[in-house]
C-alpha cells in the first residue's frame, strides 16, 4: 500500500471518528430534550387538572371590587 493511500485512509478514519462523536452527542441531546418535553407535558397536565378542579368548585359569578366600583359610578 502506498504512502498516499495510507494517508488518505488515516484522514478518512479521522473524519469518520469525528462524525461518530457528533452523532453520539446529538443522540444524547435528543434523549435530554425528550426527557424535558415529557416533564413539561406532565407539568402542563397537572396545571390543566388544577384549573379544571378549581373551575368545577367555583359556583356562581365572581365580581371584582373594581367591577363593583365601576358599575356604581
Amino acid at each position: 500500500m502506498s504512502k498516499k493511500i495510507r494517508e488518505e485512509i488515516k484522514k478518512l478514519q479521522s473524519i469518520k471518528a469525528g462524525v461518530e462523536a457528533e452523532i453520539e452527542t446529538l443522540q444524547l441531546t435528543e434523549k435530554n430534550i425528550k426527557r424535558e418535553i415529557s416533564t413539561k407535558n406532565m407539568n402542563l397536565n397537572n396545571l390543566n387538572q388544577k384549573i379544571e378542579n378549581l373551575s368545577k368548585n367555583n359556583e356562581g359569578l365572581t365580581v371584582s371590587e373594581h367591577a363593583i366600583i365601576r358599575y356604581t359610578l
